[in-house]
């Protein structure tokens, strides 16, 4: 944020600059709202001390002591202090007050001309606009804050520069591009925030229009025209100026919820100068309206919001953070150390953004973009993408190991503690190297699986059911129990383990199985990088399916005295067996493949 020509505005904005904030100090640093501490940064004319509680100027030998603060407050869009101005030994009172200057017109004696003309012009621009105003006044305790704020005197306008952070633009467009809407819910001035909202190519039509009320009628305001349509019917022609951004002020809105439409904000992509709690309504209602909302702020004004939103992520600087892990870690030692009146300060500038830090489940410290909004809902999806793929493996999992140990069981036969163990520690392989995933760097267009009560994911989990538990079926009683030795027959493992045909024809195609279905099951894209560019995981799964071939093609003695296998003399029950892996594995692509690119409606790799 610029603030520019400090030094060279009248001497009463200058006072109104130097004495209407409330500003604390922590070690030795300034904390507060960051136009507050702009004016005094680099600035060798004003000094605040805030342990006196005053400013001075030097040069000019004048002292502003703050003797009440007004903080501000959201409905009037305005704060105000009371100071004592004490200048060359002459001392007097003035009231200062800055804020939104369609609130300040209203409290002036004298309104200069084109007074609104030249803060809309600004506001156009997409400069931030506040309004300096001030007068003398004798005596201030018995007087309230309304009859003070009153009879003032237009002093200036404060224009402040905010240029776009580092990036803003590209997250935001990345944001928008996939299946995310992005709105602004903001206190600031609605023509300052439809021209940022033009800057960040917010929405695809350059047509904005502006809800107002005119004459007892709901009108459209085209910006930048005055070309303007009445609403007949709010609730069935809001609809029609969707193709363009819809535009909402606080005043309007309010008129909404008393007229019980405010279901209708859900088509609104601008909320501007709006309080803290009817930002916290309109987060409420998109969630009535089935919205999942994540509200990114970085204020105390959006605890409420932040607090409501499925996703609240606080923007806080890096200041503040410092303060914070002060505060916790060394607060006994500060009390001892520090004056009381500073420990007063610190105490004030803590509960500005200690609420923050109770309200949100995500805190950033302040970067040069939001990128942390792209990150959580990038992480998001692929938590919620590897979640669900895990559902599907695990009961996949847990229906094949069952079928398979019950079929030896009735047979009286067992797995070897060997095979056992590699297939545990394979198993645990495969765990770790899926967990290792990593997702996309941008958001995709598609949507993911929001939950495992979908068709998608019971036609594919029942497909593969019935692909293994057949060929696991078929496995056994047509190539392993009518291939057994007479005295294999006889063999029952209910001690010791003796090797058959039959235990290595499930063990081998049972480790085949579990190998392709975290193979063909892995999410990949468009949410995850494709297993391909997983160069552990893919090889640790097809290093199982290599060692299953070349176990049953019974080349290698070692291989199975190590695993504890045996084949019978005959080649072709073990062809057979080569031919029915084949199967499962090409039949087990084709099956995920087919969904995938059905549910998607696109083929992603190969992969």
């Amino acid at each position: 944020m610029i603030i520019k020509s400090k030094s060279d505005c009248s001497l009463y904005c200058q006072q109104i600059l130097a004495g209407c904030h409330q500003l604390t100090e922590s070690d030795n640093q300034l904390q507060g709202d960051p136009i507050e501490t702009l004016f005094f940064q680099n600035n060798t004319e004003w000094i605040y001390d805030a342990s006196k509680n005053y400013t001075q100027n030097k040069n000019l030998r004048i002292r502003l002591y703050q003797q009440k603060v007004f903080s501000f407050r959201s409905d009037l869009k305005r704060m105000s202090t009371v100071i004592q101005v004490d200048q060359k030994g002459e001392k007097h009172y003035r009231l200062l007050v800055k804020g939104a200057p369609e609130a300040l017109q209203l409290l002036f004696q004298e309104i200069p001309n084109q007074y609104e003309q030249c803060y809309q012009y600004y506001s156009n621009l997409g400069y931030r606009v506040l309004c300096l105003a001030d007068r003398e006044i004798k005596e201030y305790e018995n007087q309230d804050r309304e009859k003070l704020e009153n009879n003032l005197v237009f002093r200036g306008f404060l224009i402040c520069e905010s240029p776009l952070k580092t990036s803003t633009q590209k997250y935001i467009q990345n944001i928008k591009q996939s299946y995310f809407q992005p709105i602004i819910i903001t206190g600031e001035n609605l023509l300052t925030t439809i021209a940022v909202s033009k800057q960040l190519q917010l929405h695809d039509n350059n047509k904005t229009y502006i809800l107002d009320f005119f004459d007892n009628n709901y009108v459209f305001v085209e910006h930048g025209t005055n070309n303007k349509t009445v609403l007949n019917n709010v609730e069935q022609e809001i609809k029609l100026f969707q193709k363009g951004m819809l535009c909402i002020s606080s005043t309007i809105l309010e008129k909404l919820e008393d007229q019980h439409l405010i279901q209708l904000i859900i088509h609104f992509s601008i909320f501007a100068r709006m309080s803290p709690k009817q930002k916290e309504k309109i987060v409420v209602q998109f969630k009535r309206q089935g919205k999942d909302i994540l509200f990114c702020g970085d204020g105390k004004k959006d605890v409420g919001a932040l607090e409501k939103a499925d996703v609240g992520i606080a923007l806080i600087r890096d200041a503040e953070m410092k303060y914070k892990k002060l505060s916790l870690n060394e607060q006994l030692n500060q009390l001892f150390k520090k004056k009381e009146n500073l420990k007063k300060q610190k105490s004030k500038a803590s509960s500005n953004f200690n609420g923050v830090f109770m309200a949100v489940p995500f805190i950033c410290k302040m970067q040069k973009s939001i990128k942390c909004v792209n990150t959580i809902l990038i992480q998001g999806v692929y938590t919620l993408v590897f979640t669900i793929q895990m559902y599907k493996i695990m009961a996949l999992y847990s229906i094949l190991n069952a079928y398979s140990f019950s079929a030896l069981h009735m047979q009286s036969l067992k797995m070897s503690q060997t095979q056992m163990i590699f297939m545990s520690i394979l198993g645990v392989t495969y765990y770790y190297c899926y967990t290792s995933a990593t997702q996309l760097k941008r958001l995709s267009k598609i949507k993911p699986s929001f939950s495992i009560f979908e068709y998608s994911f019971f036609i594919s989990l029942t497909l593969q059911i019935i692909l293994h538990i057949s060929s696991m079926y078929y496995a056994i009683y047509y190539i392993a129990i009518p291939n057994m030795t007479v005295i294999e027959k006889e063999i029952k493992n209910q001690t010791e383990f003796q090797a058959t045909f039959l235990n290595t024809t499930v063990f081998l195609l049972l480790l085949l199985q579990q190998s392709c279905i975290v193979l063909f099951n892995y999410p990949g894209e468009p949410h995850m990088q494709n297993i391909n560019m997983k160069s552990k995981l893919f090889k640790s799964l097809f290093i199982p399916l290599v060692l299953c071939i070349i176990s049953a093609l019974n080349y290698s003695e070692f291989l199975n005295y190590c695993l504890e296998l045996t084949f019978p003399q005959n080649k072709e029950p073990c062809m057979q067996f080569i031919k029915l892996c084949l199967f499962v594995i090409i039949m087990n692509w084709i099956i995920e493949k087919v969904i995938k690119t059905l549910k998607y409606k696109k083929c992603y790799g190969f992969l």
